[in-house]
């Protein structure tokens, strides 16, 4: 986890194509998608559409 919270300032400014599957990984540790959406500041609909269907 304190991995992720230093690498935080870095990944903000990077696409989704980074930040979904880091979604993925924090929810696997525990951390809901809607809590990891709503603190990033990053739509769970985007997210979902992403896993459904995601870009490769």
């Amino acid at each position: 986890m304190t991995f992720c919270v230093r690498l935080l300032p870095i990944l903000l400014r990077t696409s989704t194509q980074v930040m979904y599957p880091l979604f993925t990984g924090l929810a696997t540790d525990g951390i809901p998608v809607a809590v990891t959406c709503r603190v990033l500041k990053f739509g769970k609909q985007g997210y979902y559409r992403w896993k459904t269907h995601p870009v490769t």
